[in-house]
Parts: C-alpha cells; sequence; structure tokens
C-alpha cells in the first residue's frame, strides 16, 4: 500500500491562526483556542492514516468503454 502524505496550504494555516486568534482575543477564551488549533490538526493528521483504507482512490476512467 502506498504512502500518503497530507499537505496544509498557507491559507488553511492562515484560516486555522485567524480562528484561534479570534478565539483568543474576541473571545477571551486562550486554553479554548489551544485546544481547537490541536483539534483541527489532530483530524488533519488523522485523515492521513486513513486514506487508504476509509477513502479509496477510484479512476475516473475505470468505468469508461
Amino acid at each position: 500500500m502506498g504512502e500518503y502524505r497530507i499537505i496544509i496550504s498557507d491559507l488553511a494555516k492562515q484560516d486555522i491562526r485567524e480562528t484561534a486568534e479570534y478565539i483568543r482575543n474576541e473571545l477571551q477564551e486562550p486554553i479554548i483556542a489551544e485546544r481547537t488549533t490541536e483539534a483541527i490538526l489532530e483530524a488533519i493528521f488523522t485523515i492521513e492514516d486513513k486514506i487508504p483504507n476509509k477513502l479509496p482512490i477510484k479512476s475516473n476512467f475505470a468505468n469508461r468503454n
């Protein structure tokens, strides 16, 4: 089975940072900001382990005649 690697785009990283900053600064919840960031990153990198088993890659050409 092949290896899969998750790459987080710069825009996604910025979104995660901005979300954490909002929670930390606007909502005054620094602990929740940290936990939210950790949960998002954990969810992203958990996908890496599940891709071969949960999300099989199907060729667009498999069913063509």
